[in-house]
């Protein structure tokens, strides 16, 4: 698409789940749990040192990150949030996550989606 990423141009993050996926939903966002998978994923161990990249570069990636995909303060509403379940041995447990439940924040509604848009 041309115009992908122009401004008003909806993207995948904003399109209806019904509109893009060919089977019915019938999966649940949190299964497998992301907090565990995040954890298999990208949870060290040991320090594991990077000799061709500085910490000025890391900086520097991280925040034109944060800038690229920048969409908006998320929701604010508690009761609303993602609870995503911790395992015993979670780290998280340690401090304000004792309750067992990590609250995530919904992405911000999509403000420019219009009733017939589904």
């Amino acid at each position: 698409e041309p115009a992908a990423g122009a401004r008003w141009f909806r993207m995948m993050r904003n399109i209806h789940p019904d509109h893009h996926f060919t089977a019915p939903r019938t999966f649940d966002v949190l299964d497998p749990n992301p907090r565990v998978v995040a954890r298999k994923l990208l949870e060290r161990t040991e320090f594991k040192p990077v000799p061709i990249l500085n910490s000025l570069a890391t900086a520097w990636i991280q925040m034109n990150v944060h800038d690229w995909f920048h969409h908006g303060e998320n929701e604010e509403e508690d009761d609303n949030r993602h609870k995503v379940p911790l395992t015993e041995d979670d780290p998280l447990r340690n401090g304000q996550y004792a309750d067992g439940v990590l609250r995530v924040r919904r992405t911000r509604l999509d403000r420019t989606r219009k009733q017939a848009d589904g």
